[in-house]
């Protein structure tokens, strides 16, 4: 705080001794926020200057040099400077006003009289005008600093937002000793621990990463030391477990030796691609007779060129061979075995006969010699392969090439080709493979893969989706308006396949939502929408046509539950579950043809249900639950899949209860012909459902 002090006032009057008024001590300079902001509020202290500067102004114009009257002035005087610090210091609250009390106005004799307020008033418009310049230099400084920064600077930001709190911050109300100060103190308190986990927060940030990698490799340090003391406290093998990798050692030495053979078999028996090479299109040199006497030692067995690693490729470069090879071999014999025009040996048709018929033995000889390898290295391949898309065009290849086949072969020597009876036989190998991979999948599906408890939109499992698209790709080349079966299988045959394809599925997917779903409406619908889905994968392949009438009777059935559900579900909740009961006992509601049917319910107003008090609380129930039923049904039937079957699950379960509510409503007309107990009527309860269009359209409406 600041003070003036003043001196002991003499009434000598003689200016060397210094007798007048004491000049105020200058202020202490604390290094203090400056209140040159406050200038313009000193307008107190420009009144008490102006009043005691009028005082001493008329004490000069009398030109009255009496010592007493000199003695009065001084007093006045002094007590005004008194007056102006006191209220200084309130006015400040106890702040340093060093700048204001610095250079006030005095005097050194009671004979010279200066206008001490207009020096005052000089004193406080040259501070304000220092603290204008010291203001606009800062506020340019200032504004350089927010130009040069981004705008979207946060740090910047975050350092205004700072100092804006501090400049709205009250200190007055923080220093007071009443119950709000203690409040504003409080609160002043939290924002300082709010400011301080904020900065400490931004500080951990930086650590959050480097914790999480300690954390990480602190779990797998302790799972090596989990493996360390295991085997720390292994003494000594268990015999079983020796015996155990006795077995699998002499199996692994088994293994190799077989891989072992048939690399050199393979080595000795087929082509390579740089064999072929050499065969085909090297000169004559060592290295094309070391290939050439890797299959010339036996005469019975034939080198097959390893064309290429697709096995679709690599069957069809098969069965292209022997096809050019069958040409070939036909041509040269019948050119070989052919009459010549002028042979008179051969003139007899039963030569002939002979000759044809020995032709075509040679001509299957030769080519029965084909039959053999092709179906060894197709098969492996059949069996090795577990794409079923392949697998398909493998019976496909077969089929073309079996064609080609018998057009280049004599009609006689066809039903006992052996090429023939082998391409057969690799077709029936295929249709059992595509059976065998399908029950694989199945059975794989069956033993490991379950609906999840928490998947709450009940949407199909993914295994049911993968597995149609990888068996549906079977069916992807059948001609449409095809009679004749996939495969060519038999009527038995392919009820097989498409029990397998569908039925099979839909079992397991039955058996999981009755196991692991408990609640009956979520079992329906996620039957409904597994039905749903299967039916969208085969709706466009004509030979699932019975199938998809199957599903189609399986879906209708699962949709009629969900209607009775919400039907119920509806009654529950107007409590009009029981009035329903009533009234088909009475009368079945099916069976009303005009209005004067409802003449046989008078009788039900006899019954308590019927009396007035307890239809005025239903109408109270129909109140609250109708304006919110179609949000509760929307929310209900959200997990359907399928848009078009839940909007039919909404639209025939409301409709059934706009049936009941039409007889309840006319039921209510007939008992209390004088009173409207129902205030909606059935067409608005049908508009709060949203149905009022297909209300309109029912058979009912006009009753």
């Amino acid at each position: 705080m600041d003070f003036i002090d003043y001196d002991t006032f003499q009434n000598d009057t003689d200016p060397q001794e210094n007798n007048g008024l004491p000049e105020p001590a200058p202020p202490l300079i604390l290094p203090i926020n400056p209140i040159t902001n406050k200038f313009k509020n000193l307008s107190i202290l420009k009144n008490h200057l102006s009043e005691g500067g009028g005082a001493g102004d008329s004490d000069n114009g009398t030109g009255n040099n009496n010592s007493d009257d000199t003695t009065v002035n001084n007093s006045k005087i002094a007590e005004k400077y008194a007056k102006i610090s006191i209220d200084l210091l309130n006015s400040n609250n106890q702040s340093s006003n060093d700048d204001l009390i610095t250079d006030l106005p005095h005097e050194n004799s009671s004979n010279t009289k200066i206008d001490q307020s207009d020096k005052l008033n000089n004193h406080i418009t040259s501070k304000a005008s220092s603290h204008t310049t010291s203001t606009s230099v800062l506020s340019t400084k200032l504004s350089k600093v927010l130009n040069t920064y981004d705008n979207n600077d946060p740090k910047l930001r975050e350092a205004i937002q700072l100092l804006q709190n501090k400049k709205i911050m009250d200190i007055d109300q923080l220093v007071k000793t009443d119950l709000l100060g203690s409040i504003a103190r409080r609160n002043f308190r939290s924002e300082i621990e709010n400011d301080l986990l904020k900065q400490h927060s931004n500080v951990l940030k930086e650590f959050q990463p480097i914790i999480h990698k300690i954390e990480n490799i602190g779990d797998k340090i302790q799972k090596l030391n989990n493996i360390n003391n295991k085997f720390q406290n292994f003494d000594k093998l268990n015999p079983e477990l020796i015996n155990q990798i006795e077995k699998l050692s002499i199996q692994k030495t088994i293994l190799t030796l077989k891989k072992m053979i048939l690399l050199n078999f393979k080595k000795k028996f087929t082509l390579t691609q740089f064999d072929e090479h050499v065969l085909t299109n090297e000169e004559i040199s060592i290295n094309f007779f070391s290939v050439l006497s890797k299959y010339s030692n036996d005469d019975q067995s034939r080198p097959i060129v390893l064309s290429a690693h697709d096995p679709l490729r690599y069957i069809g470069d098969i069965l292209a061979y022997i096809h050019s090879t069958m040409v070939n071999e036909v041509e040269f014999i019948k050119i070989l075995f052919a009459k010549e025009e002028d042979d008179e040996e051969l003139s007899e048709l039963s030569d002939l006969e002979q000759l044809g018929n020995i032709t075509n033995d040679i001509i299957n000889e030769i080519l029965n010699s084909l039959a053999r390898p092709l179906k060894i290295r197709i098969e492996q391949i059949i069996r090795n392969e577990i794409n079923l898309e392949n697998i398909g065009k493998f019976f496909n290849l077969f089929e073309l090439f079996k064609m080609m086949y018998e057009k280049n072969l004599p009609l006689e020597i066809i039903p006992n080709s052996q090429i023939i009876k082998n391409l057969n036989n690799l077709e029936k190998i295929t249709v059992e493979k595509i059976f065998n991979i399908m029950k694989e999948k199945l059975i794989i599906i069956k033993n490991g893969n379950t609906v999840e408890s928490n998947d709450d939109l009940l949407l199909p499992p993914d295994w049911i989706r993968d597995y149609l698209t990888d068996v549906l790709v079977l069916f992807d080349n059948v001609q449409f308006g095809s009679d004749e079966h996939i495969f060519k299988l038999s009527d038995d045959e392919f009820k097989s396949l498409l029990k397998t394809i569908i039925n099979e599925p839909i079992d397991i997917l039955t058996s999981i939502s009755q196991n692991q779903i408990l609640n009956k409406t979520d079992q329906q619908i996620f039957q409904l929408n597994c039905l749903d889905l299967i039916q969208s994968k085969i709706i466009t392949i004509p030979q699932f046509s019975s199938k998809n009438d199957e599903l189609n009777d399986s879906i209708t059935e699962l949709k009629l539950k969900l209607i009775e559900n919400q039907y119920n579900l509806l009654l529950t909740n107007s409590q009009l579950s029981i009035h329903q009961q009533l009234i088909q006992l009475i009368f079945p509601i099916d069976q009303i043809e005009s209005k004067d049917d409802y003449m046989m319910y008078s009788s039900l107003i006899e019954n308590k249900l019927f009396h007035k008090e307890k239809l005025l609380e239903i109408e109270l129930k129909l109140h609250d639950f109708l304006p919110i039923a179609l949000i509760e049904f929307q929310q209900s039937l959200f997990k359907i899949s399928s848009p078009i079957l839940a909007n039919d699950i909404i639209i025939e379960s409301s409709l059934k209860f706009l049936n009941l509510y039409l007889v309840f409503y006319n039921i209510l007309l007939e008992l209390y012909p004088d009173e409207k107990i129902l205030e909606w009527n059935p067409y608005d309860v049908a508009t709060l459902l949203g149905v009022e269009e297909d209300y309109k359209k029912s058979s009912f409406a006009s009753l």
